[in-house]
């Protein structure tokens, strides 16, 4: 265990339980070995699980953090709020739905619907499609327990091996969140939320399901949205050292597309539809995933073995333009996967060492159909239909070897494989480009770790990152060779430093990767985009940092009032081509978030004042001719308990009711690239705890 085991990015002040931690009969004493490695349903308490993440965080010679619900000011909230204050996630909600454009340290940033670039896990079970891609609004806010974030090459440990790294989402459980919850809100625009879940143990058993609901008709003209979501677990204790834990997730979310604006559209009325809109585009997406990941210990480490199942329904429909051109894209995906997580500790020469392995197999197919609205060029028919199939395999082992009880060095290395089939019928508007693509690459990780006492970590690390083509990005009409691009592979130098003590902790990590071959969109005709490989540099800097303002002046008793600080320098340039030098486009140079936390010592109420800054705004395309302006988006929100269980809250984001773009359309095909922020919206709301 490091000495350093309360660091996180993210200072998190944490509530006393909501009711006394649950125990299995025949585990009084807890798990006889907890590793906080990796990811475990044994911890026994919501304060264990925490402590847990702490200490993952706290072996990382690089960037990490954790972020929980009680950051939130107990509303439930959109993505881009969740990571404000996590330095080294990049969220923007894009209007559709609870649809983010999320990016860690550059990765994805192209990517127009849906994520890549990060493995997305829950319970540390991978969430991805099987070829890569991810979509955050399947998530339910209402059953998270806390996130963890593992960027870059600490991700590797956990199944990340994109230049990203991973997130992994970890879930209610029977243990973690006993009892009942019932929470009901509502807010401006037709805005309703509601949950209600329940979780316990019984003799070997613990069990939780939770169910949430909601609509909004949405800021913008053609903005509506509606969502449910079922959550369930349940864990079988065979002993105090083993647990099998099966899962089940239903998502199903209904949104309508709004679509960009022009600039001048967004000047004259930000709260229209983009023009080319019509009253039938839309995009729904349903998803089911069923699992079981098994746990046990052995005499000096722990094990974990996981399967998994995911269905994926994604619709997008659009009807644009005088003439009502039409666009659809169909598809259904089913994904398996297999892996295996697991740690021993071992000595050598009186050198304490933790060997770790991760290894995962997926397999994954699509069946894609839907038209185009127009026939290419030199081809017959509009249509699509297509069989995509995506195969993954890759093992990772990692050692790490403790010197004189202060230094670690960590060596790590693995390999990746991937395989891209693509079944291209006769009648696809692209004709037979049927074709396969295999790549095998490696990847790998030198990190250094240096405790000078219990308050202070230093690290180091270099790294080697890969990651292959999602099929969004290869087999389409725009890219006739269908093997023409290749994997994307960087490797990236990380140094920075943890901190903690009894006033102030944080975090400040400077990095820079060399990405060959980067997953980029170019303009090859007018008003028309395709994806190529192009040599990129991503440089930039996380930092974070909480101070109990109360413990600076010595204040023992009343309110206590904490400042917390998030800051992230994203200096990402194109670094071959014609735009050789350009900024990559989607993202902020500099984003600064502030907080103001003030709260009584025993949780009675609670309230904040945050304020993000982004000075620069966003580039828009390759060329940098188009960009926004930069701005400031102030929110308020408060917390009462008026009886014991039960609470009110309430807020208003974007406080001062500014007008300003939240996130564009990368490389736009036309003029109409602004996708608006929602204006000045308050919203109230009880929850009930039993």
């Amino acid at each position: 265990m490091k000495p350093l085991s309360q660091s996180t990015a993210i200072a998190v002040t944490l509530s006393p339980l909501l009711a006394q931690s649950q125990t299995i009969p025949n585990s009084e004493t807890g798990p006889a070995h907890l590793n906080p490695y990796v990811v475990t349903s044994l911890t026994i308490s919501e304060q264990d699980s925490l402590e847990a993440a702490q200490e993952r965080v706290a072996e990382q010679p690089g960037g990490a953090s954790i972020v929980t619900p009680e950051d939130w000011t107990g509303r439930t909230i959109a993505p881009e709020e969740i990571f404000q204050f996590d330095p080294g996630v990049f969220a923007r909600s894009r209007g559709v739905g609870n649809d983010t454009r999320l990016s860690v340290r550059g990765s994805g940033l192209q990517r127009q619907f849906g994520d890549r670039g990060v493995t997305l896990l829950l319970d540390g079970i991978p969430a991805n499609d099987a070829d890569g891609s991810f979509y955050f609004r399947t998530i339910d806010p209402f059953s998270i327990s806390h996130i963890e974030t593992f960027r870059g090459a600490n991700g590797l440990p956990f199944g990340g091996n994109q230049l990203g790294g991973a997130i992994n989402i970890v879930q209610r459980n029977g243990l973690n969140t006993p009892g009942g919850r019932l929470q009901l809100e509502y807010g401006r625009h037709d805005t309703f939320r509601s949950h209600i879940s329940y979780g316990g143990s019984d003799k070997h058993w613990d069990y939780y399901l939770g169910y949430s609901y909601g609509e909004s008709d949405g800021y913008r003209g053609r903005q509506g949205s509606d969502n449910f979501n079922i959550n369930a677990n349940v864990g079988y204790h065979w002993d105090k050292n083993a647990v099998t834990r099966f899962y089940f997730l239903f998502s199903e979310s209904d949104a309508e597309l709004s679509g960009s604006l022009t600039r001048d559209e967004f000047l004259t009325n930000p709260r229209q539809a983009g023009s080319n809109r019509t009253d039938a585009a839309d995009r729904d997406l349903k998803t089911i995933r069923f699992g079981q990941r098994t746990e046990w210990n052995t005499q000096n480490g722990q094990w974990s073995f996981y399967t998994n199942y995911q269905y994926l329904d994604f619709d997008h429909l659009i009807n644009e333009g005088l003439f009502r051109f039409n666009r659809l894209i169909d598809y259904n995906s089913h994904d398996f996967q297999v892996g295996v997580h697991g740690e021993e500790e071992w000595t050598f020469h009186g050198l304490q060492n933790t060997a770790r392995i991760d290894t995962r197999f997926n397999y994954g197919f699509q069946d894609e159909d839907g038209f185009t609205g127009f026939v290419t060029p030199g081809r017959s028919s509009s249509n699509i239909d297509r069989d995509n199939i995506a195969t993954n395999f890759q093992l990772y082992v990692q050692n790490d070897t403790t010197f004189a009880d202060r230094h670690h060095l960590i060596l790590g290395a693995g390999l990746v494989y991937n395989r891209r089939e693509v079944d291209i019928g006769s009648g696809d508007e692209t004709g037979d480009l049927s074709g396969t693509i295999n790549d095998t690459g490696l990847v790998y990780r030198i990190g250094y770790l240096y405790e000078p006492n219990d308050q202070v970590q230093l690290f180091a690390n270099f790294s080697q990152s890969f990651e292959g083509s999602p099929f969004s990005e290869v087999g389409t009409s725009l890219n006739p060779s269908f093997d023409e691009l290749d994997p994307q592979i960087a490797q990236t130098f990380e140094i920075g430093t943890r901190f903690e003590n009894s006033w102030a902790n944080g975090e400040l990590v400077l990095y820079q990767s060399f990405v060959n071959d980067e997953f980029i969109d170019e303009e090859i005709a007018l008003g028309v985009t395709t994806t190529t490989n192009l040599d990129a540099i991503h440089r930039g800097i996380e930092a974070a940092l909480t101070v109990d303002v109360t413990e600076i002046a010595g204040i023992e008793s009343g309110p206590q009032l904490f400042f917390d600080q998030s800051y992230q320098y994203n200096d990402f340039e194109i670094d071959e081509g014609n735009n050789n030098g350009n900024r990559l486009p989607g993202v902020s140079e500099h984003v600064y978030s502030g907080r103001v936390r003030v709260q009584d010592r025993s949780q009675r109420w609670k309230a904040a004042l945050s304020a993000e800054w982004l000075p620069e705004g966003f580039v828009v395309n390759n060329e940098n001719t188009l960009s926004t302006a930069g701005f400031v988006n102030w929110r308020l929100s408060g917390e009462v308990k008026v009886h014991e269980g039960v609470s009110l809250y309430g807020g208003i984001d974007n406080l001062f009711d500014r007008r300003f773009v939240n996130t564009v359309s990368i490389n736009p095909a036309g003029n109409a690239f602004i996708d608006p922020a929602n204006g000045r919206a308050a919203y109230v709301g009880m929850k009930f705890k039993w």
